[in-house]
């Protein structure tokens, strides 16, 4: 269980992800191109790559936005690079970061914050009936609803990120593919 809710808190943060390649900054920006597939042309003619998978998104002059996914599967919390793509010596460096898309983080964050709201004002609710005497056996169960909502959608968001991990590799290995290198592993200072 203690796996699971490290996994979950973790799964919120964004980690980064740095690629120098020896290709210039153009020639890297073609190569994601011509790789990708835009969102606006990916779902109706969805075709998988190797093992099932297609990289989507948007490869542009400023930002590259990029996500792999699998044929037949939706998932609003895969994880999703968002990095820019700069000179590096002759070469070029793709720095950003992989995690969930910040709109499904504010989303999750919004929807948890209400259950929990909702959870605290139907707890303070009981014990004021409690100290009054006029507490029922609804009104305890009642407050177990949100708290319900609150831990299957907790369940909900770690499943879908556990199960998108096989995307961020199959992401990290098609990156590294196509920049015509490995990925720059970043020291841990903890």
């Amino acid at each position: 269980m203690n796996r699971w809710i490290k996994f979950w808190f973790g799964a919120w943060r964004s980690e980064p992800v740095v690629f120098v390649s020896p290709l210039s900054v153009r020639a890297a920006r073609t190569a994601l191109s011509e790789g990708s597939v835009s969102y606006s042309r990916a779902y109706p003619s969805f075709e998988g790559g190797l093992d099932g998978y297609r990289v989507v998104g948007r490869v542009g002059e400023d930002e590259i936005s990029l996500e792999a996914r699998q044929v037949g599967m939706r998932n609003s919390w895969l994880p999703v690079m968002k990095g820019r793509l700069e000179p590096a010596g002759t070469g070029s460096r793709l720095a950003g970061t992989l995690g969930w898309p910040p709109v499904v983080k504010a989303f999750s964050a919004l929807w948890l914050s209400f259950m929990c709201c909702i959870f605290l004002v139907l707890v303070i609710r009981v014990v004021t009936l409690a100290l009054r005497g006029k507490a029922g056996g609804m009104d305890f169960l009642g407050c177990l609803v949100p708290l319900g909502f609150v831990l299957s959608f907790v369940g909900l968001t770690s499943w879908a990120s556990y199960s998108g991990r096989g995307n961020a590799k199959y992401l990290r290995s098609w990156l590294a593919e196509r920049l015509q290198v490995a990925e720059e592993r970043r020291l841990s200072t903890t």
